[in-house]
């Protein structure tokens, strides 16, 4: 019984792979902020109708147009790249703007049909008028060498550039002017700390403590982890931009799905864990340890770096989402412990000869006195 349970997560657990490689758009945890200024025409003077956000930091631009007008964004070479009005969203898919923006740092053009000076293949990216996109003047470029003013000063928080993002408003010239922030990281000693902390103290609990103290610990520990996990793998999706993805924002799952299926692993991992206690607290510890493993482990390592950058994408704070990160991590080792001494305990007595204690059976004449 014991294997077959651990059969079930596990198998449930080859979902994480899969879920986990979709790229959200969301990006990563870094230290920098794009602030863009608004929309503006060629005088300088603020334009209605547009609003604007960033994803991730510095990772992603969305643009949002309100006006029954049409605004286009231009491209590095200052060719027609997005197209956003009434009947939605669409992307030049001729401009070299599109195979350059699929990566961070810029790729390589190798497509014939890219060509900047060619008329426009518009294709849509949504029916309603909003496009998110990756766009290099809104970041910093250098992928090994940080900002000279960064260098020299690392604790302190700098304006590292500023950039404008030509657009034309109905035909007319305008930008999306902007700033790039640099953001001093946090520290993560305090954090490690705290980890390795807690950490010791609930792993000790389970190995020491009476049984009846330690399978409380452990199974409260297993529900924060996994409850931990869950809560920042399904943030993190549904924080991510789902509509008017350009081009490189829509590998993988799109988010919604990804939120949908972490809910229903949780779910899953709760019922085998609810079914596996019926089974003995041998066959519910090898559960906690699986569900632990696969929900907070893939949750808090994939995210470690939020212990040590300033800014984290996702729909929770930044002190939230450390909080959890370090709630999972500090999870992992006590359902370990709480697994070994189980199953040692079984291991133990089967090497004596003898069966693991079961509880007595009152007999019927007991019952009926």
């Amino acid at each position: 019984m014991i294997l077959r349970l651990l059969g079930l997560v596990a198998l449930l657990g080859l979902l994480v792979p899969s879920i986990a490689a979709a790229h959200s758009g969301a990006g990563t945890a870094v230290n920098y902020r794009t602030v863009p200024e608004g929309l503006v025409d060629a005088s300088g003077e603020p334009l209605a109708g547009a609003e604007i956000a960033v994803h991730g930091g510095d990772d992603r631009i969305e643009l949002r147009w309100n006006r029954p007008t049409e605004i286009m964004v231009l491209g590095y070479a200052d060719e027609p790249y997005l197209r956003i009005g009434p009947d939605g969203a669409f992307e030049n898919a001729r401009s070299p703007s599109v195979e350059s923006n699929r990566e961070r740092f810029g790729t390589v053009v190798g497509r014939d049909s890219v060509d900047a000076s060619a008329t426009p293949e518009w294709r849509r990216i949504s029916s309603d008028p909003v496009a998110v996109w990756h766009d290099h003047r809104a970041h910093w470029m250098s992928q090994g060498e940080p900002p000279a003013r960064v260098a020299a000063e690392p604790d302190e928080r700098h304006v590292v550039q500023t950039y404008s993002i030509p657009v034309l408003v109905d035909g007319e010239a305008a930008s999306i002017p902007g700033q790039l922030d640099y953001i001093p990281p946090p520290s993560p000693w305090p954090l490690v700390a705290a980890i390795l902390l807690l950490a010791l103290i609930g792993a000790g609990v389970v190995l020491r403590a009476p049984t009846e103290v330690a399978v409380w610990v452990a199974r409260a520990v297993a529900a924060a982890g996994v409850g931990a996990g869950g809560a920042l793998l399904v943030a993190d999706a549904i924080g991510a931009p789902s509509d008017g993805l350009t081009a490189g924002t829509t590998e993988g799952i799109p988010p919604f799905v990804q939120a949908g299926l972490w809910t229903a692993l949780v779910a899953a991992v709760i019922v085998a864990w609810l079914r596996a206690a019926r089974r003995g607290r041998a066959a519910e510890s090898v559960v906690m340890l699986v569900g632990t493993l696969v929900l907070a482990g893939v949750a808090g390592l994939g995210r470690i770096s939020y212990l040590d950058h300033a800014v984290i994408p996702g729909e929770l704070s930044e002190g939230v989402s450390r909080a959890l990160v370090v709630v999972c991590l500090a999870s992992l080792p006590i359902p370990a412990a709480w697994a070994w001494r189980t199953i040692g305990s079984l291991r133990t007595y089967r090497d004596d000869g003898g069966e693991p204690p079961t509880p007595a059976i009152p007999s019927r004449e007991a019952v009926q006195a």
